[in-house]
């Protein structure tokens, strides 16, 4: 009984370290992953990871862009991996945000081992935020996520 006892308590504890909220992300190539925000003061402070899943090969771009956001219960949705448009492949991220205003975000890619800045563009909300590199990235680092004024 002890043992129940003990192992239940260790799969909890594990449970609340994942689920440990966050300011900076590390996602790295083939994630999908969905997260609540915590904000104070109207500033993103952390994230919750709700859900975190591997995919697998290449996805279609256009396909993953017209999709109906409603099954998606996050606020914030991040797709990274590789993505086909037309006859061309490349390394994609993919944001859509539920928020209520814009919010703009730093990223650091991690190319050959060593990250480097990229650049970014804004995400609106309901709308499918894209980034496209041709290079092979091996993961993406996400943080300073504030919201936007306008």
């Amino acid at each position: 009984m002890k043992r129940i006892v003990f192992t239940f308590f260790i799969l909890m504890l594990g449970q609340l370290i994942y689920c440990q909220e966050m300011s900076t992300i590390n996602i790295p190539l083939n994630k999908e992953m969905g997260l609540d925000v915590l904000s104070k003061n109207k500033k993103i402070k952390k994230f919750d990871v709700i859900f975190e899943k591997e995919t697998k090969g290449t996805f279609n771009l256009l396909k993953v862009m017209s999709e109906n956001d409603t099954k998606n219960v996050s606020d914030i949705y991040i797709r990274f991996g590789k993505a086909k448009f037309g006859n061309s492949e490349s390394t994609v991220l993919i944001i859509r945000h539920k928020l209520k205003q814009a919010i703009s975000y730093k990223a650091r890619i991690k190319v050959n081992g060593e990250f480097s800045e990229t650049s970014v563009v804004l995400c609106h909300p309901n709308v499918a935020s894209i980034e496209q590199w041709n290079e092979e990235i091996e993961e993406i680092q996400l943080y300073d996520f504030k919201y936007f004024k306008e």
